[in-house]
């Protein structure tokens, strides 16, 4: 490979690299601000969602500590997907 190349490559993988690391901040932001809108943002509706609202009203701080639990435990995107 040519050195121009590599430096190509390597402006690639660091802007990559920069974004995710951006959106890992704005997501564990918006689990600080609205825990619900993160779970929905990331799953959908579905027992996750309804889990997080449910324990956001019953008490603010169980609701943000829920998404953390399952934000963290359940990455987004293709990772969290398991070939059978």
């Amino acid at each position: 490979m040519s050195e121009r190349n590599l430096v190509t490559l390597y402006a690639l993988a660091a802007e990559t690299f920069l974004s995710e690391v951006m959106m890992e901040f704005i997501r564990l932001l918006i689990v600080f601000l609205v825990p619900p809108l993160a779970v929905y943002l990331q799953f959908g509706i579905d027992r996750h969602f309804w889990a997080s609202c449910l324990l956001t009203v019953l008490g603010f701080v169980p609701g943000v500590l829920y998404s953390l639990y399952v934000m963290t435990a359940r990455p987004p995107g293709l990772s969290r997907l398991s070939i059978a």
